[in-house]
């Protein structure tokens, strides 16, 4: 665990540090915006208002002195606007949002437009009718080819409905990635071959290592969806559903990370799931009782699981291993 951690670290260190720093100075930029757009919206109404007044009382005054107008109708001519002067300044302080809301909107729209704009995962439908997920091809880490890039494994893998799947090999050799190019989560260009996934395999639960947790209650970080009594029970889940839950590192140990991600992608009613390395971090007892009720699911829901060791093997209707850059069926 620790070498693939390290691994992993190794690659994105660069990567998200560069995003990190850009993405940072983005936002700084964009607060300092809503911070000027906010006090616009709030010192502008404020001060118009009494700007306003000032100037009506002093054209009344001047109306008033020249005799262009009785004192009755300068009185009048006041009140009236003070009838009017709180609409005024709601008007104005709604105009006052919309501009400042304007940078967010766009942000939005930006964000909204990139989200329509096709993955290319929507080319690779699986034309069988029995057929969950085929690769064929060598699968790359880089969009780089040859010397310069970093080539994973080349071959094929096939997934069929109702299957429990084990793929085995070791830290870093491209066993996530796999599973990340199933749930179309990665880019169709890192595969140099033949792909078919069907909208199941798209649309599968995942557990992703290491899990994310948020902030909240056990019910927030099953993002509304409610937890399976079964699968609660197999976990032995302790006193984690009355625990306030935090990202810090000494708020969860591992295995209840563990278990709280198994939670989440198992209680799901997709019927294809993802594992990476589902038993992580569990003591024996909830490795068994995992083993046993993912052996159960056989027929009823697709499983493709990354192993590190053989507790899945005697369920399992097939088994890939990575071995020097050949992904094979070993089962």
């Amino acid at each position: 665990m620790e070498e693939k951690r390290a691994a992993n670290a190794s690659g994105a260190e660069g990567f998200y540090a560069e995003r990190f720093a850009g993405c940072a100075r983005e936002y700084q930029a964009r607060r300092c915006r809503q911070g000027v757009a906010d006090c616009v919206q709030t010192a502008l109404p404020t001060a118009i208002s009494p700007a306003l007044q000032v100037v009506v009382l002093a054209v009344c005054a001047a109306l008033w002195s020249t005799g262009a107008v009785t004192l009755g109708a300068a009185v009048a001519a006041w009140q009236l606007f003070s009838l009017v002067q709180a609409p005024m300044a709601e008007c104005c302080s709604l105009v006052s949002f919309c501009v400042a809301m304007r940078g967010n909107l766009d942000l939005l729209r930006e964000l909204a437009a990139e989200a329509a704009e096709p993955s290319g995962f929507e080319a690779l439908a699986a034309g069988e009718k029995d057929l969950v997920a085929r690769v064929d091809g060598t699968l790359w880490a880089t969009p780089e080819r040859g010397e310069d890039g970093k080539r994973l494994w080349a071959g094929s893998f096939d997934v069929r409905p109702g299957e429990l799947v084990v793929v085995r090999g070791a830290n870093g050799t491209g066993k996530s990635r796999l599973l990340d190019f199933l749930r179309g989560l990665s880019d169709p260009a890192d595969l140099d071959g033949e792909a078919q996934l069907s909208s199941q395999a798209l649309g599968a639960a995942y557990l992703t290592y290491p899990v994310p947790v948020v902030p909240g209650t056990l019910g927030d970080n099953l993002l509304g969806q409610a937890a399976g009594p079964e699968v609660a029970r197999v976990l032995d889940l302790g006193d984690l559903p009355e625990r306030a839950i935090t990202d810090q590192p000494l708020n969860l140990s591992l295995g209840e990370r563990q278990k709280l991600g198994l939670l989440r992608a198992l209680s799901r009613p997709e019927p294809v799931v993802l594992l990476d390395e589902p038993l992580a971090n569990l003591d024996e007892g909830a490795r068994s009782r995992l083993c046993s009720y993912l052996a159960g699911l056989r027929g009823s829901r697709t499983m493709v699981a990354i192993m590190h060791s053989d507790d899945l093997d005697a369920a399992a209707d097939r088994i890939y291993e990575v071995r020097d850059g050949r992904l094979e069926r070993v089962r």
